[in-house]
């Protein structure tokens, strides 16, 4: 039996910083890998700009800090080994290592990949009390296993869904052999973000840490009476002692169970402890600094003939730069998108700016610069604006802004033209060939794409692309624009993809409720939510149009924090069309309204008006409705909402 124990406490947020440069490399066993070898004995030092912690926490009995190595740094223990999907395959594995995005600047961490883990000594616990501090970094979608320890008379697997023990003398349930799983809906572990996660155990009784904070107190299973199928209510808030006198398998990433789902995504800077920390210890150790690492600045300016780059770099010694450049339309074909390196030798570590001389007339350049420190770490900064240098033929450009109004403003630029007229092209992607006209026979030096146009709305969130054709007063000629980045913009708001509508209620299609429009409980999308009265009967109307007959998701958001289904029946134009329209508890907690969530349901529409009815089947009436959302399965031709009928 899994039973999960929620307990009230605040998640502190946190920034994270990363790094325009990664790096791996990789330890294997057997079973294969890199065929690098390192040497695991010594670790490396970190760079004199880390930020290390200073405190070294009394207890602490193993460190692996990860820096290109499974070496523990305290120096009582062996190398952790790599294993494969479970503690079982020894002779398997493969841990990388990213030697830039460890949690200090340009420091290492372990490379986990969802098939390799780690193991480590087995005598690593030996009593009642003890600690693991670790940062972790999980991919998107990951929430597998962190850290594993099992013994004959037990097991400990810590993952996001906090610290589960199992086995058969954990002292939990009648016959002291039941499974709890101690965690809290604060255990909110963000995917692509380093996060700094701490367990301790103080005579069997753990205490769950996030960022600093404790998500997890000891005592709250005990608070809620905790109750096993058999009767059994758990007493003490604890569980046995599983690793006193026994023979340990201890892991990271990996379990011994095919079940237990491997962790893919980076780990750094895991300490055990043989006491349970402090809060206040746990405080110095999740104020690590992470990632304050380089920064830099790189501006490109044309003078003729010559082009100026000037830089500069923060947080990093360096020792030498080369200074790259990329042609927008270069004459080898093969150059194009690509940076060439144009500082014949390299330059100082104490330069910060480069002239290319005479650099070739009618094209468009970036650039950027590498440098490296004392150690040999490498570090790319990021690419200029490009800059024009003016040529001999006729030209013509463009400059895309996004401005307050959330509409687009182009501005004309031209070379060797004397600008009789010029028309607009406007695309989705880089591609003159599918751009479409908007506007034609302009001579203003700029145009505004209004948002709002009735011809040629914008989007939401949507990137578009501009071209201008430009007709020379002289000879008629046409000029057509090249596709320059800057020539882009995208809107703002969110991104609707074609065939997919969303009826909220300050939108069109709206036609009403049996309740009220609020916006108490935060986390809805547009003005608020609707909110029927509590009774049976209760319901909310829209009215949508369809262009065509045919297939649609149609999904529900909503929000609920009632322990019953607050479920409805949805018609079209007085037909039954959904039956029913389930809507339970959202989150874990009840009672908490500020969780929103979907429910999908595929349905049939004919064409023409649809009146949308969803009556509540409840003496409750229907959980907070947030929006309707369609996508079209047949085509990308969306249903659109319509005025309601008096």
């Amino acid at each position: 039996m899994k039973n999960d124990t929620k307990a009230p406490y605040s998640l502190r947020s946190a920034a994270f910083t990363l790094l325009p440069l990664a790096a791996a490399i990789a330890l294997s066993g057997c079973g294969g890998g890199s065929s690098e070898t390192f040497d695991t004995t010594t670790p490396t030092a970190p760079p004199q700009y880390q930020s290390e912690s200073t405190e070294e926490l009394w207890g602490q009995i193993a460190f692996y800090d990860f820096e290109n190595s499974l070496t523990d740094t305290s120096g009582g223990f062996p190398n952790a080994e790599t294993v494969g999907h479970t503690t079982n395959e020894t002779a398997l594995g493969n841990i990388a290592f990213d030697t830039q995005d460890g949690i200090h600047a340009l420091s290492s961490s372990a490379i986990f990949d969802e098939i390799s883990g780690l193991l480590l000594p087995g005598n690593l616990l030996l009593g009642p009390s003890y600690s693991v501090s670790m940062w972790v970094k999980p991919n998107l979608g990951n929430d597998g296993t962190l850290f594993f320890a099992k013994s004959e008379k037990g097991s400990l697997l810590f993952n996001s869904d906090g610290l589960t023990v199992s086995g058969p003398m954990t002292g939990h349930g009648t016959n002291g052999d039941e499974t709890v799983t101690y965690s809290s809906s604060d255990l909110d572990i963000p995917a692509n973000e380093w996060s700094h996660l701490v367990f301790t155990v103080e005579d069997g009784a753990p205490n769950i840490y996030l960022n600093g904070l404790k998500v997890y107190e000891s005592g709250t299973v005990t608070k809620t009476k905790l109750t096993f199928e058999d009767g059994f209510i758990i007493e003490e808030d604890n569980f046995n002692d599983l690793f006193s006198g026994s023979y340990n398998t201890i892991a990271v990433g990996v379990s011994d169970s095919e079940e237990d789902t491997p962790f893919a995504g980076k780990i750094d800077k895991l300490r055990i402890y043989n006491y349970a920390l402090y809060h206040g210890n746990i405080t110095v150790l999740s104020s690590e600094a992470v990632n304050e690492g380089p920064s830099s600045t790189i501006a490109a300016s044309y003078t003729a003939p010559d082009m100026s780059v000037n830089w500069s770099i923060d947080r990093f010694p360096s020792e030498s730069f080369s200074v790259y450049r990329e042609a927008f339309e270069p004459e080898n074909e093969e150059e194009k998108g690509e940076l060439v390196l144009i500082s014949d030798s390299e330059l100082p570590g104490s330069t910060t700016s480069f002239v290319d001389e005479a650099v070739p007339a009618g094209d468009s350049y970036r650039y950027a610069f590498e440098t490296l420190n004392s150690e040999g770490r490498l570090y790319q900064s990021g690419l200029t604006s490009f800059v024009r240098v003016p040529g001999d033929e006729p030209y013509s450009a463009v400059t895309a802004i996004l401005n307050d109004d959330e509409d687009i403003v182009l501005s004309l630029y031209s070379e060797n033209l004397a600008v009789a007229s010029y028309d607009v092209l406007r695309g989705f992607d880089n591609n003159v060939s599918n751009a479409q006209l908007i506007a034609t026979g302009l001579t203003a030096d700029t145009y505004t794409d209004e948002k709002d146009d009735n011809e040629s709305p914008l989007a939401d969130g949507t990137t578009y692309y501009y071209w201008v054709s430009v007709t020379d007063t002289n000879t008629s000629e046409i000029t057509t624009s090249l596709a320059l980045p800057e020539a882009s913009a995208t809107t703002a708001g969110e991104f609707i993809p074609a065939g997919t509508y969303i009826l909220e209620e300050e939108t069109d299609g709206f036609c009403g409720l049996d309740g009220v429009v609020e916006n108490v409980n935060q986390g809805f999308s547009g003005t608020g939510y609707l909110n029927t009265d509590n009774a049976v009967g209760t319901a909310m109307r829209w009215r949508i149009y369809i262009e065509s007959a045919g297939s649609y998701n149609l999904y529900v958001g909503y929000a609920s924090g009632s322990e019953t289904n607050r479920y409805g029946i949805m018609t079209a134009n007085g037909e039954v069309l959904i039956d029913p329209v389930d809507l339970p508890l959202t989150g874990e907690e009840v009672n908490n309204w500020t969780t929103y969530e979907e429910v999908k349901h595929v349905v049939n529409l004919k064409a023409g008006e649809i009146a949308l009815t969803l009556t509540s089947q409840t003496d409750q009436g229907l959980a907070n409705v947030d929006y309707l959302k369609f996508e079209a399965l047949e085509s990308d031709i969306a249903p659109v909402g319509v005025e309601c009928a008096e």
